[in-house]
């Protein structure tokens, strides 16, 4: 009777313990998002829209997939189609208002939206165009919206005359995501000095930003003033231009040069920003809290084959 208590009781325990150690287990083919890379929202033509071949008479449609592949949401902008004028198609280009679409942050892998099932649909070629040959026909498209790239970079806070025992941290160069916050604008360097201001240390930064995907930056304000009138289509003097903050929690925000604008030339800039003042006497690290806020436009292109006319054949 004993032998089989014990047994029934090692059943029991094995059983217990399996149980754990499949609950303990982590799904090794679900990876954790690092918030990492370096996209913002990507367009793609839908499979056959427009088709692939368009023939006088029969309509057809241009609908887009619009990803947010980048971390943060996108509330505000336009998504666009062109090169499309009305001496050829019984439609021409236009423009229609970005729905929010979730970042990975929020939706994993990034939320996407399909825009055209409405808007572009009747398209057709023109009865007065002359088609004599099969012609490929480049389309494109585009949007503009507002987005922002985030990080929170562990800092030092410190007093100069502590030496290396006392102190939990060092100032200087800190380290950053090598491959992006997760936005096409990154932060790619960060340096902290500590300058002594009477009983307070005033910190200073210097950051790298840089536009690091294949679209164009322009200032934030001209997202919304862009709206009603146009096409994304912008002025070279509104381009380029990235807005910064940085915070530190519990000691408030710091001033950047140029109110915080920073020109990028050559898709590179760089920001200065001092003024966050902090004890003497003191070592610890904290997150330095920076912001960049911009609009950006990404493009496509493709193409359709715009079929001779069979008139043209019968000749």
């Amino acid at each position: 009777m004993n032998k089989f208590k014990a047994i029934i009781i090692l059943i029991v325990l094995f059983f217990v313990v399996g149980q754990k150690c499949e609950l303990g287990k982590k799904d090794k083919g679900v990876a954790d998002d690092d918030f990492s890379g370096t996209k913002g929202l990507v367009l793609n033509f839908v499979d056959e829209m427009p088709p692939k071949e368009v023939w006088k008479g029969i309509d057809f449609g241009i609908w887009l997939d619009v990803h947010n592949e980048g971390v943060e949401d996108v509330t505000n902008g336009r998504v666009c189609i062109g090169s499309l004028p009305n001496s050829i198609f019984t439609k021409s280009d236009s423009c229609v208002a970005l729905e929010e679409i979730a970042g990975r942050k929020n939706f994993p892998g990034g939320e996407i939206k399909t825009y055209g099932e409405v808007e572009w649909e009747g398209f057709s070629v023109d009865d007065g165009y002359k088609v004599n040959v099969d012609t490929g026909y480049p389309i494109v498209a585009k949007t503009c919206y507002e987005y922002s790239t985030t990080l929170a970079p562990l800092i030092c806070i410190r007093d100069l005359m502590m030496n290396e025992r006392e102190t939990v941290c060092s100032a200087g160069e800190i380290k950053i995501k090598s491959k992006g916050q997760g936005a096409p604008i990154s932060v790619t360097y960060l340096k902290e000095d500590i300058i002594p201001r009477g009983d307070e240390n005033e910190l200073f930064f210097t950051l790298k930003i840089k536009n690091e995907d294949e679209g164009e930056v322009i200032k934030v304000e001209e997202i919304d003033d862009n709206k009603d009138s146009g096409k994304c289509s912008f002025e070279r003097k509104d381009k380029n231009v990235v807005n910064i903050e940085v915070d530190l929690p519990g000691f408030g925000k710091g001033n950047c040069k140029n109110s915080g604008k920073v020109v990028l030339i050559n898709g590179e800039g760089q920001a200065f920003c001092s003024g966050i003042k902090v004890p003497k006497g003191e070592s610890f690290s904290l997150p330095l809290n920076i912001k960049l806020t911009y609009g950006y436009i990404s493009h496509i292109r493709g193409e359709f084959t715009i079929k001779k006319d069979i008139t043209s054949e019968a000749e």
